[in-house]
């Protein structure tokens, strides 16, 4: 085979590869900005170079050469436009497309009116030099998140696309009065050596260098959703906790409500049937509270819900369950403790809430039932006999302790 031909071949097949590349580059993310200018552009060059090969296999069909140079010439604009877009920069479409407008002019004038095979090669390489050179500009100046070495890679194949269009517009003026309108044989393989052997090769480290981006993109927007993700799913683990939180807490008093208390009760219940342990229930009430609330309103008897909660959270132990049973009533569960030792909490209770200053009605007092859990009882004849020795504990003068029978 001759240069053109063997160039021909070379090129054609380089072509394809890269437009199968970039095809399957914007198969995987057609979304990402460039993938799909890349995946036009190169389909296009490539077609092209189906009319510039039919083209040198008849000579006489110069619409053929007209279709192909300024194919190739749209195909790398438009693989221009996705480096601008894949690296953020607005692109230049007025320069683009009266940079396309021109040369279509150019070259159909000395195609049609002048015949001058040289100046069309010089006007088509030193076009496709500016092309690449917007394109290998952008590359290198622009600050990406991809790897760098690759980033610098693509631009190095630009820059090469564009050296060796300039090298051919070079060697091109260097034949200008030789023959007015034919290359000789050392310059058509040189120059076809150049611009079908060697350019492609840059392209092919330049697509190379884009299609590696794309994916390092790829990568870095996955992890960038998988954090997002993540983040998600924590923020909703924590709204679930606290929802969660919310729903067995007592607003006014932040304690176990008594959803929450009756849960512990049925746990604590088994625990107990199940290993023989102990536990015990201290159930109090504020003494005369409906005359904190006639006489200085609602807001000051919350503060004194408030406050006795204070005093329940800070003298009991962390094993304990502190929750508010309705209205003044509050309930302590006292863990592996037997009825003496609740006793004795109780009354520790009882001091620190008859020696407590409540704001604006200063000292309260509270009347406490003691009970612990019997096996065969349920929870609520537990309550029950809690309730009745806090019952008595109020008709035997209030500011007491009593366990149950």
């Amino acid at each position: 085979m001759d240069a053109a031909t063997t160039a021909s071949v070379f090129n054609g097949l380089n072509l394809l590869m890269n437009m199968v590349g970039l095809g399957l580059n914007y198969t995987l993310n057609p979304s990402l900005p460039g993938a799909r200018r890349w995946f036009q552009g190169t389909c296009i060059i490539f077609v092209s170079n189906l009319f510039l090969a039919l083209f040198h296999a008849f000579p006489a069909a110069l619409p053929l050469a007209t279709v192909g140079n300024l194919g190739v010439l749209s195909g790398m604009s438009l693989v221009a436009v996705g480096v601008f877009e894949f690296c953020g920069k607005p692109v230049p479409w007025r320069y683009l497309l009266g940079q396309l407008a021109a040369t279509a002019v150019v070259h159909s004038w000395f195609l049609y009116a002048v015949d001058d095979v040289k100046i069309r090669v010089i006007v088509m390489s030193l076009v496709l030099a500016a092309i690449n050179f917007r394109s290998a500009l952008v590359l290198s100046t622009t600050r990406l998140s991809v790897v760098r070495i690759v980033q610098f890679c693509s631009a190095i194949g630009w820059w090469g696309i564009c050296a060796v269009m300039l090298l051919r517009a070079v060697l091109t003026v260097l034949e200008i009065g030789i023959d007015a309108n034919s290359l000789s044989a050392t310059h058509n393989t040189v120059t076809y050596l150049l611009a079908f052997i060697i350019a492609p090769v840059g392209i092919s480290v330049a697509f190379l260098g884009l299609m590696i981006m794309t994916v390092t993109r790829l990568i870095e927007e996955r992890d960038a959703a998988l954090a997002e993700t993540r983040q998600s799913i924590l923020e909703r683990d924590v709204a679930n906790r606290e929802l969660e939180r919310l729903s067995v807490t007592d607003r006014l008093t932040g304690l176990s409500n008594r959803r929450k208390l009756d849960e512990i009760l049925a746990e604590e219940q088994s625990r107990s049937l199940r290993y023989s342990s102990h536990f015990s229930v201290v159930l109090l009430d504020v003494d005369r509270f409906k005359q904190v609330n006639d006489t200085h309103g609602h807001q000051v008897g919350d503060q004194v819900l408030a406050g006795m909660a204070g005093i329940l959270t800070r003298h009991t132990r962390e094993a304990d369950e502190v929750g508010r049973w309705g209205g003044e009533e509050f309930l302590v569960i006292c863990r592996d403790t037997d009825q003496p030792g609740a006793a004795v909490m109780a009354e520790k209770l009882r001091d620190e809430t008859a020696n407590h200053p409540f704001p604006v009605v200063g000292s309260r007092s509270a009347s406490f039932g003691v009970a612990q859990f019997r096996a065969g009882e349920s929870v609520e004849e537990l309550l029950a006999r809690a309730d009745a020795a806090m019952y008595r504990a109020k008709q035997k003068g209030r500011n007491r302790v009593e366990v149950a029978d």
